[in-house]
């Protein structure tokens, strides 16, 4: 998703923020002791923000010329939650998820469907490794929700050097 969002970035010369929410443990949250409560969220926090930096950095590595995005936005709380909140607050016109590795594309996990259920701008999943999109399926039923799909995949398709079937079933 990371390595498709930072193509999708430079082929639509859009802004790029990457958010990655952490969910803190049951095991982190100290409720007999209040006073380790924020140090111990503060430390894991740091940890998960150095990990996501070398992930970044690793994958920008290899991408020449790509925007360089520095991910300061690790916060805790529902992954869910974080990305929907970040993506009204920052007016983002599409969010980019990876599926979750111990879950199917099928599996709807609580982070995509939540997602999904109730993002108000496009949402697009990744699940399979990166690789050239040559035609765009769109399936429609001549709602007015479906045609703004089909206006949405004509714009990306133009951008991607793709085609776009659309496919209307009864």
């Amino acid at each position: 998703a990371v390595r498709l969002a930072f193509d999708l970035a430079e082929r639509l010369d859009a802004k790029l923020e990457l958010v990655h929410a952490v969910r803190m443990p049951i095991g982190e949250w100290r409720v007999s002791d209040p006073a380790h409560t924020e140090p111990d969220m503060e430390e894991v926090l740091r940890s998960a923000s150095e990990r996501v930096r070398e992930h970044v950095r690793a994958l920008q590595a290899g991408r020449p010329g790509s925007q360089a995005v520095d991910p300061t936005r690790v916060l805790p709380g529902s992954p869910a939650a974080i990305l929907l909140e970040t993506a009204r607050g920052n007016k983002a016109d599409l969010i980019v998820l990876g599926s979750h590795k111990q879950r199917g594309l099928f599996d709807f996990g609580s982070t995509v469907r939540a997602v999904l259920a109730k993002a108000t701008v496009p949402v697009w999943i990744q699940s399979q490794p990166l690789r050239r999109i040559e035609r765009v399926l769109v399936p429609i039923d001549l709602s007015e929700d479906c045609l703004r799909a089909l206006s949405l995949a004509c714009v990306l398709a133009e951008r991607l050097g793709a085609n776009v079937r659309a496919v209307h079933v009864f």
